[in-house]
């Protein structure tokens, strides 16, 4: 076969130094893309190393492990008392005559027997309450945990503080009714200490279990105001002085000022 008089013969080297253009257009083209895609990575490295830097300079927690706060002295960190206080109640539960304490926390006001039932169950567990005052008049609370693997934290320790803040709230209640008016103020306040150390909580759980404490409380001290300037006749007990009930109401607007809420706004 004779070839094509129109075919148009390319010249062996024409033909390498075209192929060898192309090789270069082709690397530099990637080279191109390789260094955008360099200083694109580089920038959202830059720009990750920075956040966490600023995280760190403004206390946040950028790991599991940096939730650990560091340890107060042991005399101002009311956690170990927590600790110990939930050793207590899991090796030694409350048994149901101590659960009648929760009666006084009900929005209706227990009879004379039951008030005396509850002095009774009180006196069964003496060492709660004076532990649950001492922990909640520290000014820190730090717990030690093991973050390393969050799951599997455990954090028993935030639903034994609310179970204390109730138990307050049925002491305070019982001094209201015994005419013990300040008294029971000053006792049902350590409830926003309670408050305060749950809300210092790295975590959801310790938020949601701090609102439920100062809620608690702070209707206890609704309960206490409410039975102090209540006529003897009508809740039973010793008479009840006009003086105390002032002097209490006083005391509880301040520390109404002071409660979590207010705080957190």
């Amino acid at each position: 076969m004779s070839p094509n008089r129109n075919q148009v013969s390319v010249p062996r080297p024409v033909r390498r130094l075209g192929a060898a253009i192309l090789i270069v257009v082709g690397a530099v083209v990637a080279l191109g893309v390789v260094l955008v895609w360099r200083e694109f990575g580089n920038h959202t490295v830059n720009s990750y190393v920075k956040e966490i830097e600023d995280a760190h300079r403004t206390g946040v927690p950028v790991s599991a492990k940096e939730f650990q706060a560091p340890l107060p002295p042991p005399d101002q960190n009311a956690a170990p008392l927590y600790t110990k206080l939930t050793s207590i109640l899991k090796s030694r539960p409350l048994a149901h005559e101590d659960e009648i304490a929760e009666w006084l926390t009900a929005p209706q006001m227990p009879s004379g027997a039951q008030f005396e039932r509850v002095r009774r169950a009180f006196q069964h567990r003496p060492e709660l309450l004076p532990m649950i005052r001492q922990a909640a008049t520290r000014k820190q609370c730090v717990f030690v945990r093991d973050w390393s693997d969050p799951s599997e934290t455990s954090f028993d320790e935030l639903g034994f503080m609310r179970e204390a803040a109730r138990l307050l709230v049925g002491e305070s209640r019982l001094l209201v009714h015994e005419g013990k008016a300040l008294l029971a103020v000053r006792n049902q306040v350590h409830g926003f200490g309670i408050a305060r150390h749950l809300m210092r909580e790295t975590t959801l759980i310790g938020c949601r279990e701090a609102v439920r404490t100062d809620a608690t409380t702070f209707g206890g001290l609704q309960t206490i105001l409410t039975v102090a300037g209540t006529p003897t006749s009508a809740v039973g007990g010793s008479a009840r002085s006009p003086l105390l009930a002032s002097e209490g109401i006083c005391r509880y607007m301040r520390f109404k000022e002071i409660r979590i809420p207010t705080s957190l706004r």
